[in-house]
């Protein structure tokens, strides 16, 4: 199945390989700064934690995309 070409216009935009320069290897990763990690810290109300997880299986989470 062919992209649409907004799809195409949409991944150059957003793309970012080689933003960092050739020999980064933490990507998008370098955007979680000392101060980002502090300024999310200091929103903390409980101590709770919970899982992001998704399951992997047949059943899902990526439904009606078989080939």
């Amino acid at each position: 199945m062919a992209l649409p070409p907004e799809f195409h216009e949409l991944a150059k935009k957003v793309n970012n390989w080689g933003r960092w320069g050739p020999e980064d290897e933490r990507g998008t990763l370098n955007l979680i700064t000392d101060e980002v990690v502090a300024r999310a810290a200091a929103g903390v109300r409980s101590g709770r934690r919970f899982s992001l997880a998704l399951p992997l299986s047949e059943q899902g989470p990526m439904m009606g995309n078989a080939a």
